[in-house]
C-alpha cells in the first residue's frame, strides 16, 4: 500500500493521482511513480517484493516528506475557497476529474451559507482574476485563451486546477470546509 504523506501528488503511469494523505495498492512486482512538482517530474521506481513486517511499518521505513517552500501560489481566503470548490473533484480521487460548472460551484459556494450570495458570473470572475494573476506575475503557462489552442473549453481551468494541486496551493485538507453536502450529485 502507497501512502502520500507529503504534500506533492504522486502520479501512476495511467495518470491516477495520489494526493498528500491518500493511499492507493501496489501491485507486486515493479511500478514506475512520479513525484510531480510544478517545474518537473522525479521518478521513483518501485518494485513490490511482499509485504512490510509490522515492525517496518511501526518504525516509518520509507517515509520521507518533501517541503519546497515557496512554490505555493498567493490566493486570498475567497479566492481559495471558490478554487477549492471548483476543483473538488480532484483532490476528492474521482476518475478522469473535471472542474464543476459554474453553475455547480455557485450552489455549492451558497450551500456553506455565505454572507453575500454566489452567482455563476461571480464565481467566474473570481477565477478568471487568478488566472490572469498567475499568468501575468507567475508565469504560469496555459491560463489565458491566447495561449490555448481552440476550442479552449474547460481547459484554462484544468490547466489553472492542475497548477494549484502540484504547487500545493489547494490540497485534500482544503476540502474540510465543503463537506460532502457541495458535491455535486451524478445523474
Amino acid at each position: 500500500m502507497l501512502t502520500n504523506l507529503g504534500r506533492r501528488p504522486i502520479r501512476f503511469p495511467d495518470s491516477r493521482l495520489v494526493h498528500g494523505g491518500d493511499r492507493a495498492e501496489l501491485p507486486e512486482g515493479y511500478t514506475p511513480l512520479f513525484l510531480v512538482s510544478p517545474r518537473q517530474e522525479h521518478l521513483l521506481e518501485v518494485r513490490v517484493a511482499g509485504l512490510p513486517t509490522p515492525r517496518e511499518l511501526r518504525e516509518g521505513h520509507g517515509v520521507h516528506e518533501e517541503r519546497t517552500i515557496g512554490e505555493e501560489r498567493e490566493l486570498d481566503e475567497t479566492e481559495k475557497l471558490v478554487l477549492v470548490c471548483l476543483a473538488q473533484r480532484c483532490p476528492r480521487g474521482e476518475p478522469r476529474p473535471q472542474p464543476l460548472t459554474w453553475a455547480e460551484a455557485a450552489d455549492a459556494l451558497n450551500a456553506l451559507n455565505p454572507p453575500k450570495p454566489w452567482t455563476q458570473k461571480r464565481a467566474a470572475h473570481t477565477v478568471a482574476a487568478v488566472r490572469r494573476r498567475l499568468s501575468g506575475q507567475a508565469g504560469v503557462p496555459g491560463l489565458v485563451a491566447e495561449e490555448v489552442p481552440p476550442p479552449v473549453g474547460n481547459a484554462l481551468n484544468h490547466n489553472l486546477i492542475t497548477d494549484l494541486l502540484l504547487t500545493a496551493s489547494i490540497e485534500k485538507s482544503d476540502l474540510d470546509p465543503l463537506g460532502e453536502r457541495s458535491a455535486p450529485r451524478s445523474a
